[in-house]
């Protein structure tokens, strides 16, 4: 029992949810998981039994996995978290088989973003996800004879640089490169390249007219 408290304590550590402070204060292990456990759904019911698979899964210094984050970790695929990294509530993330996901020190993921990773997406430091927004790495493949090929994709990098804002309800598709310092607006649906210090934004015409 003792060997489950001290593991339970260093992975609730290892995600800042405690520290040398916490630890001086005497607070009991009821108490830590009680605080932490907002922080750490996420993380202990979708990743702990594969948390410290090194080959496969590297994580910072005091990530923050909020309530309802969904983590799908496929065999083979490879999670990098700089430190200071912030997944939102109810986000979901999906890393197949052979997928590379990269997040730099301090990306922030919004409320109820989803993305999912099939080769290889890569959001650098400092940028932040508002919610709702979509990256997909993929698309199904499919034909005027048969129609959607189910298990069938096409996939092609994703690239986000450093110190980007990306707007809510902004969809990020296959090949897309974001340079750095840019600002998507809000509801975007983007692909292709995205040159540094870019504001990117789909301007939409507003149409009002009497019902009759």
């Amino acid at each position: 029992m003792a060997a489950k408290k001290n593991s339970l304590y260093n992975v609730l550590k290892h995600f800042g949810v405690i520290s040398e402070e916490s630890k001086a204060e005497n607070l009991s292990l009821q108490k830590i998981v009680n605080n932490g456990q907002a922080v750490l759904r996420g993380v202990l019911r979708g990743a702990r039994l594969r948390l410290f698979h090194k080959n496969e899964l590297c994580f910072g210094k005091r990530i923050s996995v909020f309530r309802g984050v969904v983590f799908r970790i496929y065999k083979g695929s490879r999670w990098v978290f700089g430190h200071r990294c912030k997944i939102g509530k109810n986000a979901f993330v999906s890393v197949l088989s052979d997928g590379v996901l990269m997040l730099g020190d301090g990306v922030s993921i919004g409320e109820n973003s989803r993305i999912v990773c099939h080769e290889k997406i890569s959001i650098g430091k400092d940028t932040l996800l508002a919610p709702n927004v979509m990256i997909y790495d993929h698309d199904h493949v499919f034909d005027s004879e048969i129609g959607v090929h189910k298990r069938d994709f096409k996939t092609s990098p994703i690239v986000i640089g450093e110190n980007c804002w990306i707007g809510a309800n902004t969809v990020i598709l296959r090949g897309t490169i974001i340079g750095k310092n840019c600002v998507i607006g809000a509801g975007s649906v983007v692909s292709g390249d995205i040159p540094d210090g870019t504001l990117f934004v789909q301007k939409r015409d507003t149409q009002m007219r009497k019902i009759r």
